[in-house]
Order: C-alpha cells, then sequence, then structure tokens
C-alpha cells in the first residue's frame, strides 16, 4: 500500500478525506493541534508546526523521509505556497506533493489579483473595489450605492469566512439577537469601522450576490479540465457546506473550463460562484487545493481524493465517464471520534 500524508488532520473536511481513502492507503495524518480530529481515523499521526514556523518544511521533509511518504495532499491553504516553493526537495525523496505552481498560487490566494485576472479575461465577476483604509472604505460604499444597496466586504487574502461581512443598512438587530446565532455574517457599517480603524489590510469592497450560491469540484490536468461537478450549497455553516445538490449547470462547467486553462490549475481545484439578482453566476474564489466536502461526490461514485492520489502518482485514473446521478442532494452531520 502506498503511503499518503494528509496535512490538515483536523480541518473541518479532514476526517472526511482520510476516510475515503483509509482502505487502499496507508494513511499518515499531520496537524498542529495534539487531538485532531482525523488522528482516531488515519493509521499514523504527527503533530506538526503550523505553516508559520521557520522549521516547517523541515519537519515536514523528515516525516516523508522517515516513513517514505509516497504523496503529501496539504488541505491547508497558508500551506500551499510553501509546498509549492519547496517541491523539488520533496521530490528529491520520491514524494509527489499534490500543489499547484507558485506563480498560480500567488494569483488565486489573492482574491484581488484574481478577479482582475478574470475580468481581463471576459468572465463575469461581482463589482467591487478595493481599498486601504477607512476613507476609501466610506467613497467605496458610496460608489456602489450603500445604504440603498447592500454590500459585502471582505480580505484580498483569506480563507474560509475569515474577515467575510454582509454590510445591510436595513438589517434589524433584534431578529438578528433573537433568533440568529451569533456566528451570522452580518454587520454594521459603523462596527466595521471600528474593527478595520485598528489594524486596515486591504479589502475588497463588493456588491452583494443574493442568489444561488455554487461550490464546484475540479480536476484539472496541465490546463485541462477532466472533471467538473457543480453542487449548489443548499446549507452552510460558518461557509462549510451541510447540505447540497449536484447540478449539471453548463454554464458554470463551461466558466469552470475556462478558468482551469486560464490559470494552467493542475490537481484537485475548487471554485466558488454565486448568483447575482438577475441569475448569473459570478466568480467569488477559487480553492487551489482538495476542498473537504469533495466526498460529497462519493454519492455518484466518483472518489475525487484517490483521484487525486492516482493523478500525482502519474496513473490515469477513473473519473466515472459514464451518465452522472445530477440532482442528488447530500447531507453532513456531526460525529465522534474516540482514542486513548
Amino acid at each position: 500500500m502506498k503511503n499518503v500524508l494528509i496535512t490538515g488532520a483536523g480541518s473541518p473536511g479532514g476526517p472526511g478525506i482520510i476516510k475515503s481513502i483509509h482502505q487502499k492507503y496507508t494513511v499518515h495524518g499531520a496537524d498542529a493541534d495534539p487531538k485532531a480530529t482525523g488522528k482516531g481515523l488515519c493509521s499514523v499521526f504527527h503533530t506538526i508546526p503550523k505553516a508559520s514556523n521557520k522549521n516547517f518544511i523541515q519537519e515536514l521533509l523528515a516525516i516523508v523521509e522517515t516513513h517514505h511518504i509516497h504523496v503529501l495532499i496539504p488541505l491547508v491553504t497558508k500551506e500551499l505556497e510553501l509546498f509549492s516553493s519547496h517541491i523539488l526537495a520533496f521530490e528529491k525523496l520520491n514524494c509527489k506533493v499534490v500543489v499547484n505552481a507558485l506563480t498560480s498560487l500567488q494569483i488565486c490566494n489573492n482574491k484581488n489579483y484574481l478577479l482582475q485576472k478574470i475580468q481581463a479575461a471576459g468572465l463575469e465577476i461581482p463589482e467591487y473595489i478595493a481599498v486601504n483604509n477607512v476613507q476609501d472604505l466610506a467613497n467605496a460604499s458610496k460608489e456602489l450605492n450603500y445604504p440603498e444597496k447592500t454590500i459585502c466586504v471582505k480580505p484580498s487574502e483569506s480563507n474560509g469566512m475569515r474577515g467575510f461581512r454582509i454590510i445591510n443598512s436595513s438589517i434589524d438587530r433584534a431578529e438578528l439577537f433573537w433568533n440568529e446565532k451569533p456566528n451570522n455574517a452580518h454587520c454594521t457599517m459603523e462596527e466595521l469601522r471600528q474593527i478595520l480603524g485598528v489594524a486596515f489590510r486591504e479589502i475588497l469592497v463588493m456588491e452583494y450576490l443574493p442568489g444561488k450560491e455554487y461550490t464546484v469540484d475540479c480536476i484539472a490536468h496541465r490546463g485541462k479540465a477532466k472533471l467538473i461537478l457543480p453542487r449548489e450549497r443548499l446549507r452552510m455553516n460558518n461557509g462549510i457546506s451541510t447540505r447540497g445538490k449536484f447540478v449539471n449547470h453548463t454554464g458554470i462547467i463551461d466558466f469552470c473550463t475556462r478558468i482551469i486553462e486560464l490559470f494552467d490549475l493542475h490537481g484537485p481545484i475548487g471554485v466558488q460562484l454565486k448568483e447575482d439578482a438577475n441569475g448569473i453566476p459570478k466568480m467569488l474564489e477559487i480553492n487551489p487545493r482538495l476542498q473537504g466536502t469533495t466526498v460529497a461526490a462519493e454519492g455518484l461514485g466518483i472518489n475525487i481524493p484517490d483521484i487525486s492520489i492516482q493523478q500525482a502518482l502519474g496513473n490515469e485514473p477513473e473519473l466515472n465517464g459514464g451518465k452522472l446521478d445530477w440532482g442528488k442532494e447530500f447531507g453532513r452531520y456531526y460525529t465522534e471520534i474516540f482514542w486513548d
């Protein structure tokens, strides 16, 4: 059995990915948390430093060499550029890292650069303005017709829902207090100014897209799309899909095909889009890695983590070229893991 190392074993999607491949591979899990949820599911577990630690790469190389790791799959966005920068060191140890080229990652991980490139290619993006101070925030909000229209903000460099806020002047704060959990994304402009006045980094002020939201699981090979599975996000918790439906949306499939070619992407790729008020899907972001909810594709008979490993090993993976069961829904739930 090949040895596969998964970093981010305690991430929301880590346990599902480990479970999807543990019967076929010897799975090594790694996480900065010594009691990460994936610890009880993998064959071997390694506690590693965070990506910000200067010894991060050296410790990962030591694990790869000692345990003869054949394929390394990072699930943590902040690790991707580090692995890409040191990919030759891993390849010298006969380890394939499932990561894109550094130039592609630097664009995908910066939403401002990403949206500029996509707009230049003639693809749909939300109307937005990048700002770097409180005065520019006020000017951009006015230009996007706030407070008459709802807007949203997100940092240029972030992942998940970190820093994302919806700014709606007509929001009922009492309604939020009594009926919404405190992790909702709504925020007043006054609250946002107070937060950003302390430590302002570049953020994007954007039109709010009220329509359906989609996450797309893709497999790319050197800039060519091999598999594209759009799924509508029916329910979310802190930005993580907890219920969804696979949809044969040809417009989104074509959109993602062009994105993969535009950035010469390779391996497992996640794309997020949302519809505007007219039902037109517009780009939100690219996750240039294996997404946690990709395991939902097993409901279509497609094991995306396994496909990613086979591709890294140079094999021609099974992509299920037959008729897909479009319209199939899935749900996710919490469960328990125990270990001594």
